[in-house]
């Protein structure tokens, strides 16, 4: 039988894992015999309070300043009486109208140019035809006949072009300035 040196058997420890594992437990137990040592401190017991170590709470004048009179103060010179300055008056020469500077509650000026009104009559509106009802030949109903949107919608830009060349430079109704809101 064969003698085995230490770090040639299968599952050996090698020499510098073991000098750290020994280092990490010792630091454990320095660290559990520090907090056994705390735990045994004496802690200072509550008692009664003498009257030399309470809180008081004295009560002392303050020292007042010592002014010394003079005319002049450190704000400017001493008034009796207030003196009214006015603001002066604009030049009216500075007060035209200037087309960069416009608020919000200035009206532009009214058009020049002849608008035309919106002369038609309304439109006579009518309710869809009412789809018939078709018997579903599926229990989920993939088999009703469904409208036809894209023809609808070209009928209906057909007849605002038809609107649009009977009237044209007329977008829309003219809006009324006393009614309309900015």
């Amino acid at each position: 039988m064969a003698h085995i040196r230490s770090g040639e058997a299968y599952g050996a420890v090698p020499r510098r894992t073991r000098v750290v594992a020994v280092a990490a437990a010792g630091v454990v137990a320095c660290a559990g015999l520090a907090t056994a040592a705390l735990l045994r401190a004496p802690l200072p017991q509550p008692g009664r309070i003498s009257s030399d170590d309470a809180v008081r709470v004295e009560v002392v004048a303050p020292v007042e300043p010592v002014v010394q009179p003079g005319a002049r103060m450190e704000v400017g010179e001493l008034v009796d009486a207030y003196e009214h300055v006015p603001i002066p008056a604009r030049d009216p020469d500075m007060d035209v109208y200037d087309a960069t500077y416009q608020t919000a509650w200035i009206e532009p000026p009214p058009r020049n140019e002849p608008r035309v009104r919106w002369t038609q009559e309304a439109a006579n509106v009518r309710p869809p035809d009412v789809a018939p009802v078709v018997a579903h030949t599926s229990r989920f109903g993939f088999d009703a006949p469904t409208p036809d949107y894209a023809a609808e919608r070209r009928a209906r830009q057909e007849r605002l072009d038809r609107l649009q060349q009977a009237a044209p430079g007329a977008i829309g109704p003219e809006a009324d300035p006393e009614t309309t809101f900015y």
